[in-house]
């Protein structure tokens, strides 16, 4: 009588066994750093000089806090000197509103950017992010007060928001 092995030779069996562990791995994917993602606005500062030439206005003294309807909310980061800043988007409506303080003088204003909200699908590394299109903005004064910021201008970007290195307004205040 012969005995009959059930199974291959052993290093046949570790083989396939091995072959069938790996073989359904799949590359890593992670998503490479820097890759675009939800951006924010960024906003110049500028002020005309005595000639009537614009200039970079380093800021001091000014304050910027989101506003949700008529609250408040936390003060956005600006960095005393700053030439700009990046502020943060509400890619879950169509506007995002922030009020400019002008610190001691009680000057505000309200920095209003209107937008449509677009899912954007990057890699399935990276998943999602929003862009925005038929992008706004406007600044507004509420109160009897001097308006701190003179004029606002958009660059030409056809209306859309889609990376934090582009400049979403320029902001010209009044320096007198």
């Amino acid at each position: 009588m012969t005995h009959r092995r059930t199974f291959p030779r052993p290093w046949l069996l570790a083989a396939s066994l091995l072959l069938l562990m790996t073989g359904g791995c799949e590359k890593d994917d992670i998503c490479p750093e820097g890759t675009l993602s939800t951006p924010r606005a960024k906003v110049l500062f500028y002020a005309f000089d005595d000639a009537g030439q614009a200039e970079e206005y380093p800021q001091t003294g000014l304050h910027f806090y989101g506003l949700q309807g008529t609250e408040r909310l936390s003060e956005i980061g600006l960095s005393e000197g700053a030439k700009e800043i990046s502020l943060p988007v509400d890619f879950e409506a169509e506007e995002s509103r922030y009020l400019i303080e002008r610190e001691g003088t009680g000057q505000t204003d309200t920095l209003t950017l209107r937008y449509t909200p677009k899912l954007d699908f990057l890699s399935k590394a990276c998943g999602f992010r929003f862009v925005f299109s038929g992008v706004t903005v406007e600044c507004t004064t509420e109160g009897p007060i001097l308006e701190y910021v003179k004029d606002i201008e958009v660059p030409p970007a056809e209306g859309e928001l889609f990376n934090s290195a582009q400049t979403a307004a320029t902001l010209y205040f009044r320096t007198e």
